[in-house]
């Protein structure tokens, strides 16, 4: 078999995004689901969810192909969230303009890399042992969703289409599990592509919250790379999370880098589809486009330019978001509002102080589905500076938020926000 051998950091980003698509591929075939491929662009729709991997589109045919797949998914009408992913920086570079107007942002996948002909040892989990999974059917015995492909409210399902997809022939896919006691506690999931750019993949590595901190990650992980090292393998690649990343490290991972996501939520986009001038607004906004802006103005409201777009988002916050101060500047000059943690986002710190001078409630005054304040941000973020800024001008650290009733100070307490809460404190002292 062909693999990638001596590669370069943008060849293992190309690698690992298209191992990336092959795994959703065959989950999709697996869980007789569809795949459509256009020029640009491939896409599915199954059990397990809904993707567009990897676009990368000419700049003439952009608009055009995403036209296509958002046609496809409102005809189609998908209960769940429909992904998009991207290498970073798209292709082309305005693609994350294009798309929100209907599109949310999402989180950033975190490539990393595992040279396999250079492997140091690791120490294996100090509980239980690692075997292959050989008959898929066992985790229907052991109903847990750390051990399916996520947590979400679909995981049974998912973990059916897991366990297909290695029964397609060739086999690219096989499943790692760590037993103990007569029951698994770990897992993990590697996925081979071959050619120029092939390459082993790992997915879905979990471990029982009751069992974690003992090595199970690591061990699962580290079988499934001896694994794809012994068929002759060279590299191994994974999208962590934050939390599996120090776990990833300890293994020998070094990070190449990051991608992009963007989440459509299909229903709402049925209920409150974008008109063309709020397209056309987002695009020239997410691109920095003042001249487009400007032409579009006598069409424009303060009203308008302050209305939520389908993915829930106001226009000042995409040029927030896409880092367009171009475009933040024309928009509060053509009348639209703007927060105070908007304002603190975008950098403008001497307008939030203006805005509290102007409002001294503001500084304390819920908003958002959470109906939180500025100051239950300023600690979610762990931001020392907004916080000191919050308290200093009469902020109250004891609030509680709309959701379940928690409030700044304990935030903090719960998160080890050491410094803020010290800030809290001595403010309570006067």
């Amino acid at each position: 078999m062909e693999w990638l051998t001596d590669a370069t950091t943008a060849s293992l980003r190309e690698a690992a995004a298209l191992n990336t698509t092959e795994w959703v591929l065959r989950c999709a075939v697996a869980g007789h689901g569809e795949v459509e491929r256009r020029p640009g662009v491939t896409w599915t729709q199954h059990a397990g969810g809904s993707a567009v991997l990897f676009p990368r589109f000419a700049d003439d045919r952009c608009s055009e192909r995403i036209e296509e797949f958002i046609t496809y998914f409102r005809d189609r009408q998908p209960s769940d969230l429909v992904g998009c992913w991207s290498l970073d920086p798209p292709v082309p570079p305005d693609l994350g303009a294009r798309l929100l107007a209907r599109f949310q942002p999402g989180w950033q996948p975190h490539w990393m890399c595992l040279d396999l002909s250079r492997s140091p040892h690791v120490e294996r989990g100090r509980d239980g042992h690692v075997a292959m999974v050989e008959d898929g059917s066992i985790w229907e015995r052991f109903d847990h969703p750390y051990l399916a492909p996520n947590e979400g409210p679909n995981w049974r399902e998912q973990a059916k289409v897991k366990h297909a997809v290695a029964e397609i022939r060739p086999q690219h896919v096989w499943h790692f599990a760590s037993w103990l006691d007569g029951r698994p506690v770990g897992a993990a999931t590697l996925h081979l592509t071959t050619g120029p750019l092939g390459v082993a993949g790992i997915y879905d590595v979990g471990v029982l919250p009751d069992m974690r901190r003992r090595g199970i990650g690591a061990s699962v992980s580290v079988h499934a790379c001896d694994f794809a090292r012994a068929l002759g393998c060279r590299y191994a690649v994974l999208n962590a999370t934050g939390m599996g990343a120090p776990v990833y490290r300890s293994i020998g991972f070094e990070s190449i880098g990051h991608g992009l996501t963007w989440w459509l939520n299909v229903p709402r986009l049925n209920a409150h589809p974008p008109t063309e001038l709020q397209v056309a607004l987002a695009e020239a906004v997410g691109r920095g486009d003042v001249v487009g802006l400007d032409a579009l103005s006598k069409r424009v409201t303060g009203e308008l330019l302050d209305q939520p777009l389908t993915n829930g988002m106001r226009l000042l916050e995409i040029a927030q978001d896409l880092q367009q101060q171009g475009s933040a500047r024309w928009l509060c000059g053509h009348g639209a509002s703007v927060g105070l943690l908007l304002a603190w986002d975008l950098g403008w710190k001497d307008r939030v102080l203006d805005l509290i001078r102007s409002d001294p409630g503001l500084i304390n005054r819920p908003f958002g589905d959470e109906r939180a304040t500025a100051l239950h941000h300023a600690v979610w973020r762990g931001d020392i500076e907004l916080a000191r800024l919050l308290l200093t001008h009469g902020a109250d650290a004891t609030i509680p938020d709309g959701v379940d009733g928690s409030t700044p100070l304990l935030f903090a307490q719960q998160r080890g926000r050491t410094e803020i809460l010290a800030m809290m404190e001595a403010i309570r002292r006067g």
